[in-house]
Order: C-alpha cells, then sequence, then structure tokens
C-alpha cells in the first residue's frame, strides 16, 4: 500500500513519473492519491520500459512500452479548466 503525504500530494500534480522498480506498474487514480502514478521497470530483460510522454497545451499523453514493443501503460490528460 502506498502512503502519500507532503508536498507533492498538496500539490495537485497532473500525475507522477517514477523510475525504475524492478517491476513496472500503473495505478490509475483513487482514496490515496488523486492523480495517475506511473512506475517504470527495469533492468532485467522483458521487465525493461521506456515512457513516452507527448504534450501539447491541450493534453499529455503517456505511453509506457515494455523492451518487447508491448504497451504496458497508457494515460491520455486533458487540460483542466481554470
Amino acid at each position: 500500500m502506498f502512503q502519500f503525504c507532503g508536498p507533492f500530494h498538496s500539490g495537485k500534480p497532473d500525475f507522477k513519473i517514477s523510475g525504475h522498480t524492478h517491476r513496472y506498474a500503473t495505478h490509475e487514480p483513487d482514496a490515496t492519491h488523486n492523480y495517475p502514478i506511473v512506475i517504470g521497470g527495469g533492468p532485467l530483460e522483458g521487465k525493461r520500459t521506456l515512457i513516452k510522454l507527448h504534450a501539447t497545451k491541450k493534453q499529455l499523453d503517456l505511453k509506457m512500452i515494455r523492451d518487447d514493443g508491448e504497451m504496458v501503460g497508457k494515460f491520455l490528460l486533458s487540460k483542466k479548466g481554470k
């Protein structure tokens, strides 16, 4: 179970990208964090990931791809209103 506190959580991020652990993972927003979490994997073959992020003025598009080419995580976030 993750515990989120302190300045990062109170700063209201759009999402959190972390790396690396030995197991990649994605976590949808829930009661403990109101933003998606993406954790890259590595360093063993079959566990390594590449995280691609494409940002425009209107959206953030994140894809996490395992070293064999399979997409193992995806988030598309639209710009928040003011």
